[in-house]
């Protein structure tokens, strides 16, 4: 299944390595779901983690970046959901937020499944709906647009850290190899 998202990347040179990591960004989401009720919000730094475990393990470049992040809010002109310290207006929300980046064709790619659990979290805790447009999973090569601006900051990652310290290793790997052996089966399936 192509998804919307594939279908905006320019020039797709090998859609299957694009289709590829936007389906184990899925099933991470799907085993994420599975092991935490349905809402890992807050979980942003295990996500990260987690899927930059995955796709090195499937060969692909990639890595858990942390910094700032601001999300559009709905009917504003110029409002955002802050994690970090952002010079917008808007609502702070947090001290930061973490994502993945992966190489594919030589390209860096913003890629960041929490995004669903964060749009829930601002609706549930904060009344903050944000603009329709952004996505429950972004997988961009631009960083910065009028709905998400996504900036690293190296001085957060000790924040992100000392949160992913508190999960337990065995509970990491679980969340790893569950979502490992999903891809296999899929892909046994499909041969």
């Amino acid at each position: 299944m192509i998804s919307k998202l594939n279908s905006k990347l320019p020039n797709v040179s090998n859609s299957l390595e694009y289709e590829r990591v936007e389906k184990i960004s899925l099933d991470l989401q799907e085993i994420l779901e599975e092991i935490y009720y349905k809402s890992p919000a807050g979980g942003c730094y295990l996500i990260g983690h987690c899927l930059s475990e995955i796709l090195n393990e499937y060969g692909l470049v990639s890595r858990k970046v942390t910094g700032k992040l601001a999300l559009h809010i709905k009917n504003t002109n110029d409002k955002y959901a802050k994690y970090g310290i952002i010079n917008l207006k808007g609502h702070y929300i947090g001290n930061y937020h973490t994502w993945c980046e992966v190489v594919i064709n030589n390209e860096t790619y913003i890629i960041d499944p929490s995004l669903k659990y964060n749009k829930l979290a601002l609706k549930q805790y904060f009344d903050i709906k944000v603009n329709n447009k952004i996505p429950n999973l972004v997988f961009s090569k631009k960083a910065n647009t009028y709905i998400y601006k996504y900036i690293e900051d190296i001085s957060l990652e000790c924040q992100s850290m000392s949160f992913l310290k508190r999960i337990s290793t065995c509970r990491i790997n679980e969340i790893v190899t569950k979502t490992l052996e999903k891809q296999n089966n899929e892909i046994r399936k499909a041969s």
